[in-house]
């Protein structure tokens, strides 16, 4: 069983093969109501790119959550960065964030690309402590220069 409804964002390629980072702006941002035809993913790498706290990355967590905090469509809200240091740790920041605050949370897959989990797969009670994790639900957007990405 789900922790959650279906998010109001939907899987979305990445458009350019270095564009996980934005992708995942971009589905986390449309649970936001914001439309993907008003968001372009080559302006969400632009500013992950240029606040990275390390410029070798792509999209570094410290990039990304400067955008979503700082996106001019959205009010209110802020993203947070957890660095964990053990897998339980940080499987247990997104079960809270999926299954307690109902928001997808981005992650980060072998230190090199943004997946976007939108669900929590349980067998038991979250909000009781006393469950287990069956899975999680990831839309983990690739690139495929065969898509048309001109369309959102």
């Amino acid at each position: 069983m789900g922790c959650r409804p279906a998010p109001a964002s939907r899987y979305h390629i990445q458009d350019e093969r270095n564009y996980c980072g934005a992708s995942a702006a971009m589905m986390l941002l449309a649970e936001d109501n914001i439309p993907y035809n008003t968001l372009s993913q080559g302006a969400l790498f632009a500013s992950n790119h240029s606040h990275n706290a390390n410029p070798l990355w792509e999209t570094d967590p410290v990039g990304l959550e400067y955008t979503l905090d700082n996106h001019p469509q959205v009010q209110g809200r802020f993203f947070g960065v957890h660095k964990r240091l053990t897998q339980l740790d940080g499987t247990l920041d997104v079960i809270f964030s999926v299954c307690s605050k109902n928001r997808s949370c981005a992650v980060l897959v072998d230190y090199r690309h943004w997946n976007v989990v939108y669900d929590v797969q349980v067998n038991g009670n979250v909000a009781g402590g006393v469950y287990e994790v069956m899975g999680f639900c990831l839309h983990n957007p690739v690139w495929d220069r065969q898509w048309n990405s001109t369309v959102h």
